[in-house]
């Protein structure tokens, strides 16, 4: 297969896909062929497509490549680390958002109060704006706070989604 590489083809899958390309690379370890094929109607000039030669229904010989010189585009390997980090923040965002040890209900109300008033888990309360705090069972009553603008706020929201939540 490596004497392939560079030349023109036309790859037919075991799931009967059709790929025309270059042949941009072969890894024996793998058993894959990485095929360079140009796109249309696109801003990417290029794509590679990865396939496992134990896939490969039939290969047809179209002709030598066109590209001599055949060379994946560098890698910012900063922006990469950057995408990753940001990522990793989400997710663990993410996590905190989750209650450990809460009831489906519990969860629900606090992915609905968290739509449009900053909420956080402290065990199996939830805070909403760092001033109120809603203990299980999760009712009006059970919503306590020193602000009581922000304490009636918080209350009215609650009721608005507990309602809608049954329905």
């Amino acid at each position: 297969m490596e004497s392939f590489i560079g030349l023109h083809v036309q790859i037919k899958t075991l799931s009967d896909d059709t790929l025309e390309g270059e042949i941009f690379s072969y890894d024996s370890n793998t058993g894959c062929v990485v095929l360079s094929t140009s796109l249309v109607h696109t801003t990417m000039k290029k794509t590679l497509n990865i396939i496992k030669t134990s896939h490969i229904k039939d290969i047809q010989y179209i002709g030598k490549g066109t590209t001599t010189n055949l060379r994946l585009p560098s890698v910012d390997v900063t922006k990469i680390r950057n995408k990753e980090d940001i990522a990793v923040r989400t997710a663990k965002e993410e996590q905190l958002r989750i209650g450990v040890n809460v009831s489906k209900e519990a969860q629900d109300i606090f992915n609905a109060l968290s739509k449009t008033l900053p909420c956080r888990w402290d065990g199996d309360t939830i805070i909403v704006l760092d001033e109120i705090y809603i203990r299980n069972p999760y009712g009006n009553t059970n919503c306590q706070g020193n602000n009581t603008v922000m304490l009636e706020r918080v209350r009215k929201v609650l009721d608005g989604e507990k309602k809608r939540m049954v329905k």
